[in-house]
Formats: C-alpha cells, sequence, structure tokens
C-alpha cells in the first residue's frame, strides 16, 4: 500500500501506511537530537511508536519525536 502523494492524509494513516509495508524508517527526537532507526510495529492515537531495531525493541514517546523519514 504506497502513500499517494498527491492526496492529502492524517499523519496516523501515514504511520499505519508505513507499519503494514514493514519501511525502514528513522525516526528523530525533539530534545537529544537522537535518530533512531527501524520497522514500525506498533502504534497508538497519541503518536506513541514501538521500533524493532532488529535486536532491540523501544517505546518512543509521541510528544518526544520531531520527524519520520522512511529510508
Amino acid at each position: 500500500m504506497a502513500l499517494d502523494f498527491n492526496k492529502e492524509i492524517q499523519p496516523l494513516e501515514a504511520i499505519y501506511t508505513t507499519m503494514i509495508d514493514k519501511k525502514h524508517v528513522e525516526i528523530y527526537e525533539k530534545e537529544s537530537n537522537t535518530i533512531h532507526r527501524g520497522i514500525i510495529v506498533g502504534f497508538d492515537e497519541y503518536m506513541n511508536i514501538i521500533l524493532d531495531t532488529g535486536h532491540s525493541r523501544y517505546m518512543l514517546k509521541g510528544d518526544c519525536l520531531s520527524a519520520i523519514h522512511t529510508c
């Protein structure tokens, strides 16, 4: 399920599509300028994200995230 960049979509819809397609992402944190890389395996309505890095899973708080980039 590819994203249509000519259509307006909601952020949660974009995260859902990325999760279903199992795309690798880079997630940027606001305060610490940290970049997390992996695959999104879950999220909720607050944009808290479960990220699988291949060797561990992290829960990232939605209010600490500044950007999500697909690789």
